[in-house]
C-alpha cells in the first residue's frame, strides 16, 4: 500500500501529497518521525474502488447504502472501515471497471474514491476502526456504483449544443479560468470558483468544450486552492454544479460580423475579440505549434522530455506550472529508442503514479520517417492519427503532444546549416501540428557556444513557437554536469526569462534517470549575506504576483511610476509556495520575509488608500 501522511483535517503534510504516496518504509519512517500524529493516507490504486459512505452535513451514506444496495454494510463481506462521523469505508474489487473519483454519487451521501484518490486508514486514536480488516477477501464493487452515474442521465435545461470539438477561445477561457481558481486570493476563492465554473459552463452549453474534460480540469484546479480557514469539501460536486447551472444559459463568444463581398477575407478590428494564447503548460508551452527543448550533450534534454509527457498523461505540474492539457504522447525516437520506455515508465513513478499502469504513450516501431523526405508529412500524419483513435478510443483522451527525438536525428539534413533545407521541414512540422492539433516538440543539440543556441540554421529557432533552454555548468576534465537549470528562452505572446533549477536522480534501481524539479531561484546578491531560503521563496511570491496581479500606479504624488501589486495577492501566493506545518507559521514567516526584503533593498513598501489602509509592494 502506498500512504502519506494526513493532518487531522485530511489534508496531506507533505508537498505533493497524494504523488508523494510511497510504500518505502525509510521514507515513511521519516514521516513520521517528523509528524509522530499524522494520519496514514492511502492512495487508492486502479485495482480498487472504495465506497466512502458519509454521514454528516446532513448526509446519511448508510441509509443511503441500505435504501438502494438493498443490504446493510455489515452484510457485506468485503474490508470495512468506520469513519469518527460514523460513516464507513467499502473497499472493493474494481475488477477493471472504469470508476472515477467522485462525490454525492446520485445525489445520496455516498462518494467513490479510486486510483488518483486516497482515504484515510484506522491507527492510533484517529476516530477510525477496521470494521472487518483488510485481510478479508475483496468483494466486487456493487452495481450501486456502476461507473456510469445516473446523475449523467438527467436532462439539462435550455438548449445545449452537442459537442464538436473544442474551439481555440473556449479552450483559452478553460486556461484562463483555471489559473483564476488556483491564484484566487483569500476572501475570493468561493465567488471566483462559482463565478468561474458557471463562465465555463456557458461554454459547454454552447458546444464549444466537453463537459466532462472541462469539469476535470476546473476539479484539478480547485484543488490547488489554498485552504485558509477549513478544509475545502465537496470540490467536485461545486465544480459540477455551477458549470451545469453555465450549461442551461449558453453563451456565444464572438461578435464577428458577418461575411459579405466587402469583407470577405478580411478580418477587421473589433468584428471579433483577440484569441488570447492557449497553453499546454502554462506560461511555458503552447498547447499547438512547434517547440524545442534544447541543450548540449548530457544536459539531460531526453529526461526533461520525459518529465513532460509523464505529466501530460497524468496531469498536476511541470516545472512548477500548472498542466492546462492532459492527453496521449506519441513519441518518435530516432536515436536511443531503447532507452525511452524506461525513462519514461520511471518519470511516471516519479509522480507516483503506477508504472506498472498501461498509459497513453507509444512510440513508433520501425525506423521514424526522414523529416527531409517528400512522404514524411503523409507518414508521420498516419501515424498520429493511428494513435489519435487508439487514444479515443482505449483512454478517452486526445492526442496532445508529438516529440521528435532528435531533431538532427531524424531530419536527414544534407546541409544542417542550410536555412532552406531547415525552413522546408520545420514548416513540414508545424503542419503536422495544426493536423494533429498537438504540439510538437523537438528535442535538439546545441552547438560548441550556448549563446548561439541550437546547432545549425537559425531557421530552426525562428520556426519555433517556444525554446527551452537545458543549461549547466561542465567539468571540462570529468565530463560531469552540476548547477542543472532549465531556462523558459522564447515564448511567443507569453513571458520569457523564466529559469527553474533541478536535479537528475538516479532510480532506485540505478538503471535511469528522473527530473527532480527545484523552486524558481532569483539571483542571489552580488554582495552582503546570503539569502535565507525563506526570503528566496518570498521572492519568487513577489515576481508571480506582479507577473499575475501587477499595475502600473503612482503610490503617492511626486513618486515616480511603478508597478505595484497588493500586499494579499504575494501573502496569498507565498502561503502558496511556504512548506509551513501551519498557518500561523506561514504568517510569521511572510511577516519577516516582508521586513527583511524592504531592509535589504529587494522591495520596497507604502501604505496607500484615502485611510492607508492597503500596502502595496514593488520592486526597486
Amino acid at each position: 500500500m502506498r500512504v502519506f501522511p494526513c493532518n487531522a483535517q485530511k489534508r496531506p503534510l507533505t508537498e505533493h501529497g497524494l504523488n508523494d504516496a510511497t510504500t518505502d518504509e525509510a521514507q515513511i519512517n521519516a514521516w513520521w518521525n517528523r509528524w509522530p500524529h499524522a494520519d496514514p493516507a492511502w492512495a487508492v490504486p486502479k485495482e480498487i474502488v472504495v465506497g466512502d459512505l458519509d454521514c454528516k452535513n446532513g448526509k446519511n451514506g448508510i441509509k443511503d447504502f441500505v435504501e438502494h444496495g438493498g443490504v446493510h454494510p455489515d452484510a457485506v463481506a468485503t474490508p470495512q472501515a468506520s469513519s469518527p462521523t460514523g460513516g464507513r469505508h467499502l473497499v472493493y474489487a474494481a475488477n477493471g471497471g472504469a470508476y472515477r473519483n467522485g462525490v454525492g454519487l446520485n445525489g445520496w451521501g455516498i462518494d467513490l474514491r479510486t486510483i488518483g484518490g486516497y482515504i484515510v486508514l484506522p491507527a492510533g486514536d484517529n476516530g477510525r476502526a477496521w470494521v472487518k480488516p483488510l485481510s478479508t477477501p475483496l468483494a466486487p464493487a456493487p452495481k450501486l456504483i456502476d461507473p456510469a452515474p445516473a446523475a449523467e442521465a438527467r436532462p439539462q435545461q435550455g438548449a445545449q449544443r452537442p459537442f464538436a470539438g473544442a474551439t481555440a477561445y473556449a479552450r483559452a477561457a478553460l486556461e484562463r479560468a483555471c489559473t483564476a481558481i488556483a491564484e484566487a486570493p483569500n476572501g475570493e476563492q468561493e465567488a471566483t470558483l462559482n463565478r468561474e465554473c458557471y463562465s465555463i459552463g456557458g461554454l459547454v452549453g454552447a458546444g464549444e468544450l466537453d463537459k466532462e474534460k472541462a469539469i476535470a480540469a476546473l476539479v484539478a484546479a480547485a484543488d490547488l486552492m489554498p485552504a485558509y480557514a477549513e478544509p475545502w469539501r465537496d470540490l467536485e460536486g461545486k465544480v459540477r454544479r455551477a458549470v451545469e447551472d453555465g450549461i442551461r444559459l449558453p453563451r456565444e463568444h464572438s461578435g464577428s460580423a458577418p461575411k459579405g463581398p466587402e469583407t470577405d477575407g478580411l478580418i477587421w478590428y473589433g468584428d471579433a475579440p483577440p484569441t488570447p494564447p492557449s497553453y499546454l503548460v502554462g506560461e511555458t508551452l503552447p498547447e499547438t505549434g512547434v517547440a524545442t527543448i534544447g541543450g548540449q550533450y548530457g544536459a539531460a534534454k531526453t529526461f526533461v522530455a520525459a518529465d513532460l509527457a509523464s505529466a501530460i498523461m497524468i496531469g498536476g505540474e511541470f516545472a512548477g506550472k500548472l498542466i492546462m492539457r492532459t492527453g496521449g504522447v506519441l513519441w518518435f525516437a530516432a536515436e536511443g529508442e531503447n532507452e525511452i520506455e524506461a525513462r519514461i515508465e520511471a518519470a511516471v513513478a516519479a509522480r507516483s503514479g503506477d508504472a506498472a499502469d498501461r498509459r497513453p504513450f507509444a512510440r513508433q516501431a520501425g525506423d521514424v520517417p526522414c523529416l527531409a523526405d517528400k512522404e514524411a508529412f503523409e507518414r508521420l500524419k498516419a501515424l498520429a492519427k493511428q494513435a489519435a483513435e487508439h487514444l479515443e478510443r482505449n483512454f478517452n483522451c486526445d492526442l496532445a503532444l508529438i516529440v521528435v527525438d532528435t531533431l538532427s536525428a531524424a531530419a536527414g539534413f544534407d546541409d544542417e546549416n542550410s536555412a532552406a533545407e531547415t525552413q522546408k521541414v520545420m514548416n513540414m512540422l508545424a503542419a503536422l501540428a495544426r493536423e494533429t492539433k498537438a504540439l510538437v516538440l523537438l528535442i535538439d543539440h546545441y552547438g560548441k557556444v550556448i549563446e548561439t543556441g541550437v546547432r545549425g540554421s537559425s531557421a530552426k529557432s525562428a520556426a519555433n513557437d517556444a525554446i527551452l533552454a537545458c543549461l549547466g555548468d561542465r567539468d571540462q576534465a570529468t565530463g560531469v554536469m552540476s548547477n542543472r537549470k532549465m531556462a523558459v528562452t522564447k515564448l511567443r505572446a507569453g513571458p520569457v526569462g523564466r529559469v527553474v533549477p533541478f536535479d537528475l536522480e538516479k532510480t532506485d534501481d540505478g538503471s535511469t534517470c528522473v527530473v527532480r524539479w527545484r523552486p524558481d531561484e532569483p539571483a542571489p546578491p552580488a554582495s552582503g549575506k546570503p539569502w535565507p531560503k525563506a526570503l528566496i521563496i518570498f521572492k519568487r511570491a513577489l515576481d508571480e504576483a506582479l507577473d499575475a496581479a501587477g499595475k502600473t500606479t503612482t503610490p503617492r504624488p511626486g513618486m515616480p511610476e511603478v508597478k505595484a501589486v497588493d500586499r494579499e495577492a504575494v501573502r496569498t501566493e507565498f502561503f502558496r509556495l511556504y512548506p509551513g506545518d501551519t498557518q500561523k507559521a506561514k504568517s510569521l514567516a511572510f511577516l519577516r520575509c516582508a521586513k527583511d526584503a524592504v531592509e535589504r533593498g529587494i522591495m520596497c513598501s507604502i501604505n496607500v488608500g484615502p485611510d492607508l489602509g492597503q500596502t502595496i509592494f514593488w520592486t526597486p
